[in-house]
């Protein structure tokens, strides 16, 4: 294995690991209504597209799907592939297979062919966190 596919993996392990430590110290704890605590949000007065993450954080970890994505559908799925990323990592490490290069090969594969839609729904989802931010 390259250097190159070796720090893939750790940058990849890293990042995944965080989000999902992260998820696990705000399970119990009682969070203000999405959007009160970012720093975005008090500093431009406008929502950030991860406002409501981690009331979305603790639903997943409640398998509370539904409402993981009302209250942030980014998080959410970013969430997933933290867990499919640990995963193949873990699948690469017991077996010696390259799945966790493969799924990265695929993400920068459809991310490059899908750009311009990918924008506009990352757009989109930012406007609805924001509509829904500021309907409480």
């Amino acid at each position: 294995m390259t250097d190159h596919s070796k720090l893939k993996y750790w940058i990849g392990f890293i990042f995944s690991l965080s989000v999902l430590v992260y998820s696990l110290i705000i399970e119990k704890r009682s969070l203000d209504a999405p959007g009160s605590s970012c720093f975005f949000y008090s500093f431009f007065g406008f929502p950030c597209a991860a406002c409501g993450g981690s009331h979305a954080l603790q639903s997943l970890l409640r398998l509370e799907w539904l409402q993981a994505l009302r209250y942030n559908i980014l998080i959410s799925v970013l969430w997933l592939v933290c867990c499919l990323i640990m995963t193949f990592i873990g699948i690469d490490v017991l077996t010696r297979n390259r799945f966790y290069l493969k799924f990265l090969s695929w993400l920068n594969h459809f991310s490059i062919q899908y750009r311009y839609p990918l924008i506009i729904v990352l757009i989109a989802c930012w406007i609805i966190q924001a509509v829904k931010i500021y309907s409480f």
